[in-house]
């Protein structure tokens, strides 16, 4: 799967205590620790994050994938979504 919004998954591993699940690195954090750092976001950068999300979502819909858990990932004032996909 390749979609500008989505996390890049590159492979996982049961190590006969954990499975671990590798993910391309992200390094601007969640939107929670943005709002955290800078106070809440004005209209206009809600509607560019909401836009991305469900830009992102739609791709992953369209190729019958379900997600659930954490969404986003920001960098570079793009949002992505990451963690727990899965096929349907």
């Amino acid at each position: 799967m390749s979609h500008p919004n989505i996390v890049k998954y590159l492979g996982s591993n049961y190590d006969n205590e954990f499975f671990n699940i590798f993910l391309e690195y992200m390094p601007g954090g969640s939107i929670s620790s943005v709002i955290e750092k800078y106070g809440k976001l004005n209209e206009l950068v809600i509607r560019k994050y909401t836009k991305q999300i469900l830009e992102g979502l739609e791709y992953l819909h369209a190729h019958n994938v379900i997600h659930r858990g954490n969404l986003i990932s920001r960098y570079q004032g793009r949002e992505y979504i990451s963690r727990s996909n899965r096929n349907v």
